[in-house]
């Protein structure tokens, strides 16, 4: 049985762990507040723009478009992925996750390259798969602004319109509320009409012609939707610690009672161990005087 002095130290080491924990829950809970702002204010023009790329991508003229074009057969094609992750760690699965999402993802597809933001991506493909890592970002993942997508997405758009790569991905952690985050595998480029979409409307006219527009359009949509899912993953990202960060003080709790209890045994011990020594101590004494 440990001594009391060593359990003591256990105690005290727990909770000046259990106060960190608690700290960085408090700032994961401001950081979740802002990073969801952030992510609602952005979603109605996100979708303004899939919705006018939708009306556009049905059109009879785009078929050759290069935007359009796809390589059918996906063993000889050459891929892009740009996989977002955290440049922290201490949220749970979050990482693992969307980087297994990515690996499964790779799996299906021939050549790849990929462009990695956060640390923990980084390092994952960087172990992995180095010869397929064609780019890596850090510092932009807990805090994300437009000009970090276009940065993100330049090399990406430029290989596909070099026709160094027959199709653009995106692997993010999709944001469903404070406790739910799931990984997802997005496909940017080409673009495809959706199943069942309705056909384009007769009354639009477009300014420059459609191809030209679409040339325009696309670029900016590639950037806003890539500045999106970052916005998502961030807003993921800081949940997930969150929900750690509460696991692990509510943890540190509970080992404390634990500790405690074990404790009060050791020194009940302790004492009813020092009562015997004292009794025997007096029955020999009794002994020896009678």
């Amino acid at each position: 049985m440990e001594s009391i002095q060593r359990v003591k130290e256990r105690i005290a080491s727990i909770k000046s762990t259990r106060q960190i924990m608690q700290s960085m829950r408090l700032v994961s809970t401001a950081k979740v507040q802002r990073a969801r702002a952030k992510m609602e204010a952005n979603r109605s023009f996100s979708e303004e723009i899939a919705r006018i790329l939708r009306l556009a991508v049905g059109n009879a003229d785009l078929k050759n478009h290069r935007f359009m074009r796809e390589n059918t057969d996906a063993l000889e094609s050459k891929s892009a992925v740009i996989v977002l992750s955290a440049d922290r760690g201490l949220c749970g699965g979050y990482n693992v996750n969307v980087c297994r999402q990515a690996n499964t993802l790779i799996k299906g597809l021939g050549g790849v390259k990929v462009i990695t933001v956060g640390q923990k991506a980084r390092d994952y493909f960087r172990r992995r798969m180095p010869d397929s890592l064609a780019g890596s970002h850090i510092g932009i993942s807990e805090t994300p602004i437009f000009h970090s997508a276009e940065e993100v997405s330049a090399d990406a758009l430029e290989w596909y319109e070099n026709g160094e790569v027959d199709a653009v991905y995106l692997v993010y952690t999709e944001f469903k509320n404070i406790l739910t985050q799931n990984p997802v595998a997005k496909k940017i480029l080409p673009l495809e009409p959706e199943d069942g979409e309705e056909p384009v409307e007769t009354y639009v006219n477009y300014e420059p012609e459609i191809g030209a527009f679409l040339s325009h359009l696309v670029p900016f949509y590639m950037y806003s939707t890539v500045y999106g899912a970052m916005l998502e993953s961030s807003a993921c990202e800081q949940s997930a610690r969150l929900s750690s960060m509460t696991s692990a003080v509510k943890n540190s709790d509970d080992i404390v009672e634990q500790l405690i209890l074990q404790l009060n045994r050791t020194r009940q011990a302790s004492i009813t161990q020092e009562l015997n020594e004292i009794s025997g101590g007096v029955r020999a004494l009794e002994k020896k005087q009678g």
